[in-house]
């Protein structure tokens, strides 16, 4: 596929925009968001052919709102996590519901869906002729605090799906994936680098904290 110039855009925590031509893709726009980024998030909707991503329902990566964008937008289209298609009528009559192992394609935007150490799944998408890995909630949440048994589940569901993304699709040109100070490896950012070897890596999950980055 040839190539067509890909902007990234960060609208908040994890939400963030891939704008290319008159397309619009919009990853986890959240409950509770800043006027000023949702006022990003609606100018990058307007008038434009507009693709949402859920990853899955929490709060700070699902919002019922996204029907709002959608009255702006010339074209709608979404994919969803199955649990946000669970919990929301309106997600579950505008988004195509997927779980690990599915793939759809909407607006000429090729989606795959994995697994996650969290709920729901993360995503591989083919767009503006690159790959972009999605992480949602998948990352390396192990710290002291939680069970032991609890950490375990965290670190073989994170592995198996760096792994499986990593074969199927390294090298990848953009990651998108949490950074969490809080966590051993700091959410596991280190390890998504090596083995998906993006030409950019985009922290995410800071609920606007991004001077963490500096």
């Amino acid at each position: 596929m040839q190539r067509a110039s890909l902007e990234v855009v960060y609208v908040y925590h994890s939400c963030f925009a891939l704008a290319s031509g008159r397309l619009t893709v919009l990853l986890d726009y959240p409950s509770g968001i800043p006027a000023d980024s949702r006022e990003v998030a609606e100018r990058l909707a307007r008038g434009r052919r507009l693709l949402v991503l859920f990853t899955h329902s929490h709060s700070d990566h699902f919002s019922p709102d996204f029907t709002e964008l959608a009255e702006l937008a010339s074209e709608f289209a979404c994919v969803a996590s199955r649990d946000v298609a669970e919990r929301c009528a309106d997600a579950a009559e505008r988004c195509l519901a997927v779980e690990p192992g599915d793939r759809a394609s909407a607006m000429g935007v090729d989606v795959w869906a994995f697994g996650s150490s969290d709920v729901g799944v993360s995503f591989v998408l083919r767009m503006a002729g690159r790959t972009v890995y999605a992480a949602g909630d998948n990352a390396y949440w192990v710290r002291a605090e939680l069970p032991e048994e609890l950490n375990s589940l965290i670190e073989e569901r994170f592995y198996a799906v760096l792994r499986e993304v990593g074969e199927r699709f390294a090298p990848v040109d953009v990651v998108l994936t949490p950074l969490c100070p809080a966590c051993e490896r700091l959410g596991g950012v280190g390890d998504v680098a090596a083995l998906l070897k993006p030409a950019l890596l985009v922290p995410t999950h800071l609920r606007g904290e991004v001077e963490l980055l500096r």
